[in-house]
């Protein structure tokens, strides 16, 4: 039987009752079922629907604060005519929903869950990056060279982890770049571990040492793209996600034309290909590292964070309708 729910609020009876009228004059030729729901305690919906209650939603059609004769019994006429011709077919979301009662599974429990709290959950686990990769040296600090390794391995596949690309605790310097890199006032690499600076392997290999401190266990550039990202998102959700998304020119041209020119130019630079050999070899600083990295972080959650909240709040938006169709439909059934 085809389904039609109106969402309606305190205040709105005599509104409703039109609606719940006019339906009802129409059933015995549209035979449906009708679902009247209060959304008075559900502020999302409540907020959603603002200036749109009572709203009657049948089928694909949907008619906010009122709605004409004519134009319901078109609807219904449509929506049944959908129901009959598609009843032994896959037939899309909103007929279904037009025809069966509202039944939350597993999956839409999990996603109407991770759309209330999916902040939360991507500020946890950016806190969860940043935090374990600046606890392998702490752990190394603490005399906990295991646990530290674990952490280390952990990481490996995502970093390659170059000591002289890497930031250093407890040591006499915060990072310890290669010659190539011609920083002044520092300690090389090679100077401080005797290490040869085209050995890549022994440099990602290498952990530190109670004079040089621990290195991090994400490079420059990753942990400054992590962090950046924790900062942003922290500021979403301190702006109540009111910002808005930055056009996709402005992340081009200031997020990611930087650290490609960055670390593209020092890939290419350090390559043995004779078609390359008019490139003189250039290492990053680790300043430029940090800034690259943390401007492609944060105006990558810029751009992302808003676009993402706006898909999860339709996600949101449907889910909500359903679990309280559904939470309704189990009341009703519990009490016949």
């Amino acid at each position: 039987m085809m389904q039609v729910v109106i969402y309606t609020a305190s205040g709105l009876q005599e509104e409703t009752n039109q609606m719940e009228a006019l339906l009802a004059s129409l059933a015995q030729k549209y035979p449906h079922k009708l679902a009247i729901v209060d959304l008075s305690n559900n502020a999302f919906l409540a907020e959603a629907f603002a200036g749109k209650l009572p709203n009657l939603e049948v089928g694909q059609f949907n008619f906010s604060c009122q709605v004409g004769p004519d134009a319901l019994e078109q609807a219904l006429e449509q929506t049944q005519y959908f129901l009959e011709t598609e009843k032994n077919t896959k037939i899309n979301q909103p007929l279904r929903i037009a025809s069966e009662p509202a039944k939350l599974n597993a999956w839409n429990r999990l996603s109407l869950w991770f759309s209330k709290h999916y902040l939360q959950v991507v500020m946890g686990f950016l806190i969860l990056v940043v935090g374990l990769a600046f606890l392998a040296p702490l752990l190394m600090e603490w005399g906990l060279p295991d646990a530290a390794q674990s952490l280390y391995g952990f990481y490996h596949p995502f970093c390659h982890q170059l000591a002289f690309r890497s930031l250093f605790l407890f040591g006499q310097q915060p990072f310890y770049p290669r010659k190539l890199a011609g920083v002044h006032g520092l300690m090389t690499f090679e100077k401080a571990t005797g290490l040869p600076e085209d050995d890549f392997v022994a440099a990602s290999a290498f952990l530190g040492s109670p004079e040089m401190g621990y290195k991090v266990a994400l490079c420059q550039r990753d942990i400054a793209i992590q962090s950046a990202l924790l900062i942003f998102v922290m500021i979403f959700a301190l702006s109540r996600q009111k910002i808005k998304s930055i056009p996709i020119f402005i992340w081009f041209i200031f997020g990611l034309l930087p650290i490609a020119l960055d670390g593209g130019t020092q890939l290419l630079s350090q390559l043995d290909w004779q078609g390359l050999a008019w490139l003189t070899p250039r290492e990053s600083v680790p300043w430029q590292r940090l800034i690259t990295g943390a401007l492609f972080g944060l105006l990558s959650a810029w751009f992302i964070l808003p676009i993402l909240r706006e898909s999860l709040l339709e996600t949101r938006f449907s889910l909500e309708k359903k679990a309280i169709l559904a939470l309704q439909s189990k009341e009703t059934e519990r009490l016949a």
